[in-house]
């Protein structure tokens, strides 16, 4: 699939909020190992031990989402599952910038987005 198709479905998808997926788990040994371009529908997991879960945002407008899954002095850590490798993370990812917000829940591989 061509990024120009990939990109009609993510503009596709943020106008009905429909739900995509991340349904590929890729394991790296550190943040630093992680490349250019994950895909649209992988969670990395980086660190030993693990510490970040790593996703090009599902909204499609190209930016990279980074939690961390490790405790780290008073940061808000996340909490990564995984169930016939299909991840969810809770709490909420929320992306909020000057352009944009990207808020939604990753429960069992699919991306429900949060309604503000």
């Amino acid at each position: 699939m061509t990024s120009i198709t990939g990109n009609l479905i993510d503009w596709w998808r943020r106008c009905r909020r429909n739900a995509a997926r991340i349904n590929k788990i890729r394991t790296y040994p550190s943040a630093a190992a992680l490349p250019a371009q994950l895909g649209r529908h992988v969670l990395a997991i980086a660190g030993d031990p693990v510490a970040w879960a790593v996703m090009e945002c599902p909204c499609g407008n190209g930016h990279r989402l980074q939690v961390r899954i490790r405790a780290h002095a008073n940061a808000i850590v996340w909490d990564v599952r995984e169930k016939d490798r299909r991840p969810s993370l809770h709490p909420s990812v929320d992306f909020d910038s000057a352009d944009r917000r990207c808020h939604f829940w990753l429960d069992q591989g699919r991306v429900r987005w949060v309604r503000d």
